[in-house]
C-alpha cells in the first residue's frame, strides 16, 4: 500500500510541486530580499544625504546671519573696537560662508523638491542684497560720511537682521525639512 501510494500519479505531482516550490523558494527569496535591501540602502542613503543638506544649510544660514548682524550691532551700539574687528571677520569669512552655501543649494538641486532649490536660489539673492548694504554701509563709514541717516540705516540693517531675516532663516529652513519629512508628524506651523 505504502509502495503503491509512492508510485501513484498525485503523489509524484505533488513531490514535483513540492521540489519546484522549494528550487524557487530557495532562489527567488534571496533574490528578492537583496533587491528590497538594495532598494531600502539607496534609500537610506538619499534620507541621509538630505538630512545632512538640512544640517548644513542650517550652518551656513546662521553663521552668515551671526557674521553680518555682529557688523550691524557693534556699530549701532557705537562700540567702534567691536564694529572694526566684527567687521574685519565678516570681509575674511563671508565671502567663503556664501560660497558654501552655493554649493549647498547646487547639492540640494539632486536631493530636494524644484520648489525648495528654487528658494534657495532667492534667499541667495536676499544673503548677497544683506552683503551689498553692509559693505555700502561700512564704505559710508570708511569715507567719513557726514549723512545724518547712517546710524539709523544701521539700527534699520541690524533689525532687519534679527527679525526679518532670522525669520526667513526659520521658515525656509522649515519648509525644507517638511518637504524632506524629516520633521515630527505634530509640527509647530511656521510664519509665512
Amino acid at each position: 500500500m505504502i509502495i503503491q501510494a509512492l508510485k501513484s500519479q498525485t503523489f509524484i505531482e505533488a513531490v514535483l510541486v513540492l521540489l519546484v516550490t522549494a528550487l524557487l523558494t530557495g532562489l527567488l527569496v534571496p533574490i528578492m530580499k537583496a533587491k528590497m535591501d538594495d532598494k531600502k540602502g539607496r534609500q537610506t542613503k538619499i534620507l541621509e544625504s538630505q538630512a545632512k543638506l538640512l544640517d548644513d544649510l542650517t550652518d551656513v544660514l546662521w553663521e552668515f546671519r551671526k557674521l553680518a548682524a555682529e557688523v550691524a550691532y557693534y556699530r549701532k551700539e557705537g562700540r567702534q573696537d567691536g564694529y572694526q574687528k566684527a567687521f574685519v571677520t565678516y570681509d575674511q569669512e563671508g565671502w567663503g560662508v556664501l560660497a558654501q552655501y552655493l554649493s549647498l543649494v547646487s547639492k540640494s538641486r539632486r536631493i530636494a523638491p524644484a520648489s525648495i532649490h528654487g528658494e534657495l536660489l532667492d534667499l541667495y539673492e536676499e544673503l548677497t542684497s544683506i552683503d551689498g548694504k553692509l559693505e555700502g554701509l561700512a564704505q559710508s563709514e570708511q569715507a567719513g560720511s557726514l549723512d545724518s541717516s547712517l546710524d539709523e540705516r544701521w539700527r534699520e540693517l541690524f533689525g532687519d537682521l534679527y527679525r526679518g531675516f532670522t525669520n526667513r532663516i526659520e521658515d525656509i529652513l522649515g519648509r525644507l525639512a517638511d518637504e524632506l519629512r524629516l520633521t515630527p508628524a505634530t509640527k509647530i506651523r511656521h510664519r509665512r
